[in-house]
């Protein structure tokens, strides 16, 4: 069932919610998604989020209404444009190069969320024998 715009965003942050739909907001596992084309932000762990750098279309609050819900959690933007989450969404949700901002506790969180999900250490081939 559809709900409200704020409260999906409240369900995204706050719940952890992998599904949802409202008049504009969708959400697709990680990623929120304005007007079916927009991806708004994208959950790279249950803490730490990206948020699109760029002005919504027609004005939409789903910026404020991510950065309400963040700072209510004791998140705050701690990091744009780092490479790798520039890598996960390409590779996540097919979308290229744009500005974005790491919201977490702190950087360290931030930096640590980012190599988990992006893969870093997680693929060691085997070396050569000596």
């Amino acid at each position: 069932m559809p709900t409200e715009g704020g409260e999906l965003v409240r369900l995204y942050v706050w719940e952890g919610a992998r599904s949802g739909a409202s008049d504009r907001l969708v959400i697709e596992d990680d990623a929120l998604v304005l007007d079916v084309w927009w991806p708004a932000a994208f959950r790279v762990a249950p803490d730490v989020f990206g948020v699109r750098g760029d002005e919504p279309p027609d004005d939409s609050p789903v910026i404020a209404d991510l950065a309400t819900q963040f700072t209510a959690r004791g998140l705050e933007p701690v990091a744009t444009n780092p490479p790798l989450l520039h890598t996960i969404t390409l590779s996540e949700i097919a979308l290229g190069l744009v500005e974005w901002s790491v919201w977490a506790a702190d950087e360290e969180t931030a930096d640590a969320a980012l190599a988990d999900r992006a893969g870093h250490g997680s693929y060691n081939p085997p070396g050569p024998s000596l």
